[in-house]
């Protein structure tokens, strides 16, 4: 038997519970889940429900962190194509989209000014039948530059 069959086999099963808000996100971790599964925003099926602030989000993973368990993000609705740049936001990758954070240094520069991402667009194909499954996928990403700074100058005449 190898190291990676022992580990597994020895294992026993996680207690992984939802939680739509800060509320009962808090009874899972008093009823000791492994991990707490929970949606942000619009794009997950529990739209409905509380859900969570940004704030209440990272005190609830603190807590969660500092008693042992685990914390997942489900994005569980289908992302529309003209939504996947909203999507990533929503799930913190904010810096590439910000025209004066982002540092895309490493891909090149532009006389123009700092390179970021303006929109992401994602396109998937899934098609199953008795025959099997076909899928495939495509991402875009479009980068645009900030305009350079530009020197006002102001000249009176008498």
């Amino acid at each position: 038997m190898t190291a990676t069959a022992s580990r597994t086999t020895n294992r026993r099963p996680e207690l992984l519970a939802p939680a739509g808000g800060p509320e009962p996100f808090a009874a899972a971790l008093a009823a000791g889940a492994d991990a707490i599964y929970c949606g942000m925003g619009s794009f997950n099926a529990r739209r409905k429900a509380t859900n969570f602030t940004d704030e209440a989000f990272e005190q609830a993973c603190r807590a969660a962190h500092l008693a042992g368990s685990r914390v997942y993000v489900t994005v569980n609705i289908v992302i529309k194509e003209s939504e996947m740049s909203d999507a990533l936001k929503a799930l913190g990758m904010t810096v590439p989209f910000d025209a004066a954070l982002a540092d895309f240094s490493g891909l090149g520069d532009s006389s123009d000014g700092n390179i970021y991402i303006s929109r992401v667009l994602h396109k998937a194909y899934i098609a199953v039948d008795e025959k099997g499954t076909k899928a495939g996928a495509a991402t875009a990403v479009e980068i645009k530059e900030t305009a350079a700074a530009v020197d006002i100058y102001s000249v009176t005449l008498d």
